[in-house]
């Protein structure tokens, strides 16, 4: 996670590049017990102690995505933790859900990164490549999803 720049008068962001983001699949053979895991997974235990989901992101080394449970001590008083809990508290935070549009857009952006770090291109440049090369390739994707559905 890292603050976005913005111009002025606009609201400051936060940008985290990936989110885990649990759902259960249309079709899901068992749905309720999806949800009741789910449920347990993310609620607080009996007696006020933090989720499972809370241990699970302190085990990894990532913060919670909800505020409650990433301002708990060991997240706030950790400063590995506490510079992205401060951006999460202090900022609206945006994310990218992981699909195939993302993925190549990330690629791009990762080529483009190089491009700038080892002075082939300026950074100016190197955005208004992303953006075109981003922008053609969603209109291939919007193509064939509609010649499909013709």
């Amino acid at each position: 996670m890292a603050p976005i720049p913005t111009p002025e008068g606009v609201p400051p962001r936060a940008y985290s590049s990936t989110c885990i983001a649990d759902c259960i699949p249309k079709g899901c053979r068992h749905p309720e017990a999806a949800w009741a895991f789910l449920e347990w997974f993310y609620s607080p235990r009996p007696g006020g102690g933090p989720s499972p989901a809370s241990d699970y992101n302190y085990a990894i080394h990532n913060i919670p995505p909800r505020p409650d449970e990433a301002s708990q001590a060991r997240f706030i008083s950790d400063a590995r933790f506490k510079v992205f809990v401060d951006v999460l508290l202090e900022r609206e935070t945006v994310s990218s859900p992981v699909t195939p549009a993302t993925q190549f857009m990330g690629d791009e952006i990762e080529r483009q990164r190089e491009r700038v770090v080892f002075r082939k291109t300026t950074p100016e440049a190197a955005l208004r490549t992303i953006q075109e090369t981003v922008n053609a390739q969603l209109r291939r994707v919007r193509t064939l999803i509609e010649r499909t559905r013709s």
